[in-house]
C-alpha cells in the first residue's frame, strides 16, 4: 500500500524544487511530505502540478510547516493536525493505515505538546509516524556539538514506550543532519526518525527507511518503503527484527517465555 514514501525537513522550497522532483522520479514516490517549505500555501497547487501529484493539504491553519501530497489511488482522510504534525487515515480497497507526520519544536518545552497529542491518539489501527523530531534517543545518536538536555530525551523515550512504538532501523547512514560548520564546530544527529505501532509492523513487515545524500538542506530526505503483507502458504523462515529488543516490554516479555515448560525437544 505505501510502495514509497518520501519525507523531508526541506528547509526552503525555493532551492530544492529541483532535487526533490529528482527524488520523486527516482524513487517512484506516491506520497511526499515537506518540512519547513518556507513558502505560502499557495505555491502548494502548483507544486503538486510541477511533482504529477492530484491531491494535497497542509497544517496551513495552525502551523504553516507541514505540507502533504499524495497520488490519487488512496483515499485520504485528515485527521488530527496540529503546529507540530499532522495526522491522516489512508485507505486502498480495504485496507486502512494512519500516518504521522512531525514537524517538533526546538524546545522540550514546546515539544511536550506532541508527545501528549500522540499518547492520546487511538492506534488500533496500523500507524506510522515519520518526520523531523528534532530530538536523539541516546548520546549514541550525536556526534559533536553539544550535549542535549538529558530530560528531553528521558521525555521522547518515554513517549514512545507509552505509545507503544518501535523505530524503524536506518538502512545504510544512520545521521540525519549536520550543522554545515567545519572543522571542530560541526556536527551530525539523527534527528529524523521513523516509528511505528505494533499492527503497522504486523502488516508491513519488509517496511524499510533510508536516508538519502543531501545537497541543499541541512537535512537528509528519507525514503520509506513498504508493502502489505501477502497472503502465503506453506512455511515461512523466521526472521528476528533488532527493533524488538528496543521495546520496553521486550526484557519481560523474552523472560516470561523462557520460564514456560516446554516438551519434546527441538530437533
Amino acid at each position: 500500500m505505501i510502495e514509497s514514501v518520501l519525507v523531508w525537513n526541506i528547509h526552503g522550497l525555493r532551492t530544492s524544487r529541483i532535487r526533490l522532483k529528482q527524488l520523486v522520479n527516482k524513487w517512484k514516490v506516491h506520497i511526499v511530505v515537506i518540512l519547513e517549505p518556507f513558502a505560502r500555501e499557495d505555491k502548494l497547487p502548483g507544486l503538486a502540478i510541477y511533482l504529477g501529484f492530484q491531491s494535497y493539504c497542509s497544517n496551513e491553519v495552525v502551523g504553516k510547516k507541514v505540507w502533504l501530497l499524495w497520488q490519487d489511488v488512496f483515499e485520504v482522510d485528515i485527521i488530527d493536525m496540529s503546529d507540530q504534525f499532522l495526522t491522516s487515515c489512508f485507505r486502498v480497497a480495504d485496507q486502512k493505515l494512519v500516518l504521522t507526520f512531525v514537524y517538533a519544536k526546538c524546545t522540550y518545552q514546546e515539544r511536550k505538546d506532541l508527545w501528549q497529542a500522540l499518547e492520546c491518539h487511538d492506534g488500533d489501527l496500523p500507524w506510522l509516524v515519520a518526520g523531523d523530531f528534532n530530538i536523539i534517543c541516546n548520546d549514541g545518536e550525536l556526534i559533536g556539538g553539544n550535549p542535549r538536555a538529558l530530560v528531553a530525551m528521558e521525555e521522547f523515550n518515554q513517549s514512545l514506550n507509552s505509545c507503544g512504538f518501535l523505530e524503524l532501523p536506518v538502512k545504510g547512514r544512520r545521521l540525519s543532519w549536520c550543522n554545515g560548520q567545519s572543522g571542530c564546530a560541526r556536527s551530525w544527529a539523527h534527528l529524523d526518525h521513523v516509528v511505528m505501532n505494533t499492527r503497522f509492523l504486523r502488516g508491513y513487515p519488509s517496511v524499510s527507511m533510508e536516508y538519502v545524500n543531501w545537497k541543499i538542506s541541512d537535512h537528509c530526505p528519507m525514503i520509506i518503503r513498504g508493502s502489505m503483507m501477502e497472503d502465503r502458504y506453506g512455511l515461512v523462515p523466521f526472521k528476528f527484527q533488532n527493533m524488538w529488543t528496543i521495546h520496553a516490554s521486550f526484557q519481560e516479555c523474552v523472560a516470561a517465555v523462557w520460564r514456560e515448560p516446554v516438551e519434546g525437544n527441538g530437533l
